[in-house]
């Protein structure tokens, strides 16, 4: 089957404007929280969203949450009452998605899956996409996932190759230096990965930096750390700890629900901790050789923040583009973009639409 093909003509059937709507976000939770980033990108071309809703949405002034992501709340019975309003569902759970769309339904409101119309709008991008990846498996992967998006199901379970950033062999195997950079680092469960996976391999681990803001994530890395250094006979200088996250600049910003596990994420309300945000080229002055990055829709935020260095050092890129619809086409071009000779893969790590990740490597 050509799943490629399969995929540009379900996004040019059926098309969607959205010139002269009105732009509702059907959703409050997780996944809206996770487009943020990708939307305010979005702004420029006129992509402009107008207000949030959802089932638990009453609408008013004296809402719990008057506003979300900086947008009105609005319950979903007002909305047939807007300008010629277009609802955008957000949920990853396929279960609701009919559900919501008979709803609007019922209130003589259009809705579909957010994915659906981002994609049906971006089809040349998406196309470019294809064009860049390396192989075939790659653009079946990246195909059926972009369709279980735009139609709010879960994926076809035979592309779904485990959870391992390191099972990849041309992948794994072109990263030489032992230099890891890891954005996001969580409890360090991918830092004892690599050094494991590392040591079977012709070289060795030399550094590792890694970044992650949650203070109770922070905790448990440290305390992983010291057992890897016990454990493996690692000197001091082997790590370098930041208890911070990574994007465009280095500045301060607000982390959302501190000691959440994975589920912190900055926001700009305001409500949360200052929390230290890095830009990969003021922290990485020497070569670095494997870049990974799983950091809650600032994926994007980090390649801007890390462009000279990636551009002077090469190095080997795994990165997520599956927060949000936007990633899922802006990355691999600006991946492909900051170094044309990379050789690009996708593979996906979940049953669901969840864990799909970029693979970027020079020969």
């Amino acid at each position: 089957m050509d799943w490629s093909k399969k995929l540009i003509d379900y996004l040019n059937n059926n098309t969607v404007d959205v010139h002269d709507r009105t732009l509702v976000v059907w959703g409050t939770g997780n996944t809206s929280l996770l487009y943020y980033e990708g939307l305010k990108r979005l702004e420029k071309e006129g992509f402009i969203i107008s207000f949030y809703t959802g089932k638990n949405v009453k609408g008013g002034g004296e809402e719990k949450y008057e506003y979300f992501n900086g947008k009105p709340l609005i319950c979903p019975a007002d909305v047939e009452n807007l300008k010629n309003p277009l609802v955008l569902i957000t949920t990853p759970n396929f279960r609701y998605v009919n559900e919501i769309k008979n709803e609007c339904k019922n209130f003589g409101v259009e809705a579909r899956h957010i994915d659906e119309v981002v994609f049906k709008l971006h089809v040349k991008e998406i196309e470019e996409c294809l064009k860049l990846f390396s192989d075939d498996k790659s653009r079946e992967i990246y195909s059926e996932v972009a369709l279980a998006r735009a139609e709010g199901k879960n994926p076809n379970p035979n592309i779904v190759i485990g959870r391992s950033l390191f099972n990849i062999p041309e992948f794994f195997a072109a990263e030489r230096d032992g230099r890891f950079v890891d954005c996001g680092a969580f409890v360090g469960d991918s830092i004892e990965r690599y050094i494991m996976d590392r040591e079977d391999s012709y070289a060795f681990v030399n550094k590792i930096t890694a970044f992650e803001p949650d203070l109770n994530n922070f905790a448990a890395l440290k305390r992983r750390i010291e057992r890897l250094k016990q454990e493996w006979n690692f000197d001091d200088e082997m790590f370098k700890l930041y208890n911070a996250g990574v994007g465009e600049q280095t500045v301060e910003k607000t982390l959302s629900e501190q000691k959440n596990g994975m589920g912190s994420k900055f926001t700009e309300s305001g409500d949360g901790i200052k929390t230290l945000i890095y830009a990969i080229d003021d922290v990485m002055r020497e070569p670095y050789s494997y870049l990974k990055a799983d950091i809650e829709s600032y994926e994007y935020q980090m390649l801007c923040g890390a462009k000279h260095s990636i551009k002077k050092y090469k190095p080997n890129i795994a990165i997520c583009i599956y927060h949000n619809a936007v990633d899922f086409f802006q990355i691999p071009i600006m991946v492909h973009d900051l170094y044309p000779d990379y050789k690009l893969m996708i593979r996906q790590h979940s049953f669901t639409v969840a864990d799909t990740l970029l693979y970027a490597y020079a020969e």
